[in-house]
């Protein structure tokens, strides 16, 4: 738990500070110039957990948010929305190559994160909405994907952690899938935060 930065009422939204991996931290630089500060803001809180040369840092003219970023074993889909840019991907994918990950850029339209159209869950399990459901973002061969139906999108994002998924309250079709996939459920009221386009993800840096 960290203490709430007033001077900054997107700070709520942690996830688009860091992308944390499993051998190091990228420290963002977010899209938004009003969130710029907040990434600088986090470092001692990644330096915390990993040390210095764990901790990579993103330059200008770079924008990145981690709610575009999607891990799927070692294997990154980075969207390309307004918040990240494509010298964002450019260094992110850098970072990335030098842990051995690998990496590739998702068109984002018509969605503010590549993640409020669906998240990862492990397992094979993909859970998509949206325009991912018509376009070719993910190798389809790869994943059991679930298309959310529309009027439950905001359901799609959503956090695994151990044998549990975090859903937001409300989505009985998406919460059936999960439960169908083998996952036990806790769902949190998150009305307030979808009012700002606020998702389960954005709350928190896992790993």
């Amino acid at each position: 738990m960290l203490p709430a930065l007033e001077d900054y009422p997107d700070s709520v939204f942690v996830e688009d500070t860091a992308v944390i991996t499993p051998s190091g931290a990228i420290s963002d630089r977010p899209g938004a110039p009003t969130r710029r500060e907040e990434a600088a803001l986090m470092l001692p809180t990644l330096h915390e957990f990993f040390s210095s040369g764990q901790v990579k840092v993103m330059t200008e003219p770079a924008t990145l948010e981690g709610g575009d970023v999607m891990m799927v074993g070692d294997h990154y889909y980075v969207g390309r929305s307004r918040r990240t840019n494509d010298e964002g991907f450019r260094q992110f994918s850098g970072f990335l190559a030098e842990w051995g990950y690998t990496a590739e850029q998702v068109p984002v339209e018509h969605i503010l994160h590549l993640k409020t159209g669906g998240t990862y869950v492990e397992d094979g399990n993909l859970l998509v909405s949206g325009e991912f459901k018509t376009k070719p973002a993910y190798r389809r061969g790869q994943f059991n994907i679930f298309e959310v139906p529309d009027e439950e999108a905001y359901g799609a994002d959503c956090v695994r952690i151990n044998d549990y998924v975090v859903m937001a309250k409300g989505y009985p079709r998406v919460r059936a899938r999960l439960e169908a996939w083998g996952y036990k459920i806790i769902e949190v009221e998150m009305t307030e935060f979808e009012k700002i386009d606020g998702s389960i993800t954005c709350l928190s840096l896992r790993w």
